[in-house]
């Protein structure tokens, strides 16, 4: 893998939580379908994807607000309503003229133009999150990516006890969390680089090497 893709959304409200209907929807078998998931429900409002080397070197970045209208946004959770007025991400939702499926191909085509795999791991914080988001709202994006996931998260929870330190330091840095998407993913590359520091750098020959080593070990 010789580039890394990493996302981040900025959403109405939370993917696991179980929204009411407030019209079912009646499938063509007679189901009424009254409560879905807050990923089928909630709006995106704004994407960010931001291509690196192995190195976490930035090689390019796409962005943009997506359009949904006053009533929809007004059925986002409390904490959203609010943290997206104070940013003026609502507003800009709003005022946007790229509907979520002129994002979805302006997305796929920026990922087209940089020689990935057929389907690549999706990295971020929390990625699980907004692959949920991405999966249920912008299927076609979606194929992009396989089901492994790059979690910067997951190594903030397996290091913290290793390194408390290096925990402070983040948690202090996310409270300082703009909550607009090229920020937060420049955010968990650099944890990410926090945390590639840590760890042993090995050479192919020292890879090879090893693994000689451990054939020669008796049984």
């Amino acid at each position: 893998m010789s580039k890394i893709v990493w996302i981040d959304l900025e959403t109405g409200g939370l993917n696991d939580e179980v929204v009411k209907l407030e019209d079912p929807i009646i499938l063509p078998n007679g189901r009424k379908i009254e409560h879905v998931s807050g990923s089928q429900y909630y709006p995106i409002l704004e994407i960010g994807i931001v291509i690196t080397d192995n190195d976490l070197n930035i090689l390019d970045t796409y962005q943009a607000e997506i359009k949904n209208n006053k009533r929809v946004l007004d059925k986002m959770d409390a904490w959203c309503m609010d943290q997206h007025n104070k940013t003026g991400l609502i507003q800009k939702s709003l005022k946007s003229e790229k509907t979520i499926e002129q994002v979805t191909k302006e997305a796929v085509d920026f990922l087209n133009k940089h020689d990935l795999p057929k389907r690549v791991p999706m990295a971020g914080s929390s990625i699980h999150f907004d692959h949920e988001f991405i999966r249920q709202q912008m299927p076609e994006l979606n194929s992009k990516f396989s089901h492994q996931h790059i979690d910067v998260s997951s190594l903030y929870k397996l290091y913290e006890t290793k390194y408390p330190e290096v925990t402070k330091t983040i948690t202090e840095m996310r409270k300082q969390t703009t909550h607009l998407v090229i920020d937060d993913i420049k955010d968990s590359i650099k944890i990410a680089k926090m945390y590639s520091d840590l760890m042993p750098k090995y050479t192919v020959e020292d890879l090879l090497q090893n693994k000689m080593n451990n054939k020669r070990k008796p049984n």
